[in-house]
């Protein structure tokens, strides 16, 4: 389990064929961002872990209860538009 402050990018290359990753998206887009700004956010992270059999998505630093709920279903919407291996 990481942080987004962590470079998700070299984190899958090292250790993403043997290792569990869980992670890396930030909440503060997700608290602040508008709905592009959380669809980048999602892709990225999407993006980056496909090739790892043991990527998770997460939120790395926790949602917190001050989220915006129609941000938090815009991340939703976006992960299972994304996460489709």
């Amino acid at each position: 389990m990481f942080e987004p402050c962590m470079d998700l990018e070299k984190i899958c290359e090292q250790y993403g064929k043997t290792h569990v990753l869980v992670g890396n998206a930030d909440t503060r887009i997700l608290l602040m961002g508008d709905k592009e700004e959380i669809r980048q956010e999602v892709k990225r992270c999407i993006d980056t872990g496909k090739n790892c059999p043991g990527y998770i998505m997460a939120v790395g630093n926790h949602i917190p209860a001050n989220t915006p709920v129609e941000n938090a279903l815009w991340y939703n919407e976006f992960y299972e538009k994304y996460s489709r291996r």
